[in-house]
């Protein structure tokens, strides 16, 4: 029944494309039910079954293995550490660093194979669409005036910028993407289990996460050490990289301190989600501030335990 289930969502968000976005959510639920109850050994033969299924069905093994990849593999993962009765962030360490798995093999490999492009080729060939498409909409202008052959030079400074940015910030990305959607697949999946009476899965409601002490600390230290290296080198790049991590899950603390405050106005947690994506999404630079206040937030939370969280 789990491998039916399963192919069915899998089949769903593959062909209907607004429900694409939420395959990754919801696709491995069935699998985190059948891991936290049977174990692995009935669990990954299923995998392999949904696989073997997806195969025939779309036509390409590829995309089949790039769905359980993303899709499947995170909730089961999930699910077998929420059977063996796990802590909550060791069931969402397992379940992030499954994605971030996912990824690279989705990224590096299957991107590859299908579309014969690398992740460097396709920041590339990225920013050379949206280049083209601006030098488009300004070229008129570029080329009547001084100051829009100006503007055009900008333009293409900031494109270039930004693709530097994304080549160097690349692995945090992928890594707060994994934690992003592990997290909700843990609660997703954990919520299933209780309801279903499977398991009753540990959780930590997002107003409880608390960064520890030894978090703010090393990512304080790693800030400090890297102005005092060499910009552009690989050390550089890699403790730019760990510091943008460690700043960015600080900051997600700091909005869990937030969220603890304003839930005892807003009760509805659905509410104060679409307050905070208002902000991400239409605050402009209001975000830009909104994200340093809630890393001091999160940095001063760490050490001085406002909420009696323990660590």
């Amino acid at each position: 029944m789990m491998i039916a289930l399963t192919v069915i969502l899998v089949l769903l968000t593959y062909y209907v494309p607004f429900l694409s976005g939420f395959g990754m959510f919801v696709c491995g639920i069935p699998m985190a039910a059948l891991a936290a109850r049977n174990g692995l050994k009935a669990a990954l033969p299923a995998v392999l079954g949904i696989f073997a299924v997806s195969v025939i069905v779309m036509g390409s093994p590829l995309a089949a293995l790039s769905t359980v990849l993303m899709s499947v593999l995170p909730g089961l993962a999930a699910g077998y550490c929420m059977g063996k009765d796990k802590p909550f962030f060791a069931t969402l360490s397992v379940c992030c660093l499954t994605l971030c798995a996912g990824w690279l093999l989705e990224l590096f490999a299957v991107d590859k194979l299908l579309t014969g492009q690398g992740v460097e080729e396709m920041i590339k060939e990225a920013a050379k669409q949206f280049e083209d498409m601006m030098n488009t909409v300004i070229g008129g202008y570029a080329s009547k005036s001084a100051d829009g052959a100006k503007l055009a030079e900008t333009m293409k400074a900031m494109v270039a910028a930004a693709e530097y940015m994304i080549k160097l910030y690349f692995p945090s990305m992928v890594i707060l993407m994994s934690a992003a959607v592990g997290y909700a697949v843990v609660r997703l999946s954990g919520f299933v289990l209780r309801r279903t009476k499977i398991k009753d899965a540990d959780t930590v409601l997002f107003s409880q996460m608390k960064a520890p002490r030894s978090m703010a600390y090393t990512a304080v230290a790693l800030y400090v050490a890297m102005l005092f290296m060499k910009s552009g080198s690989p050390v550089w790049s890699v403790t730019a990289n760990a510091v943008f991590v460690l700043f960015a899950l600080i900051g997600v603390c700091g909005l869990s301190l937030a969220d603890y405050k304003l839930r005892a106005k807003i009760r509805s947690g659905g509410a104060r989600a679409a307050i905070y994506a208002a902000v991400f999404f239409f605050g402009g630079f209001l975000f830009i501030i909104a994200a340093y206040v809630l890393i001091f937030m999160g940095l001063f939370d760490s050490t001085r335990n406002y909420r009696g969280i323990s660590d």
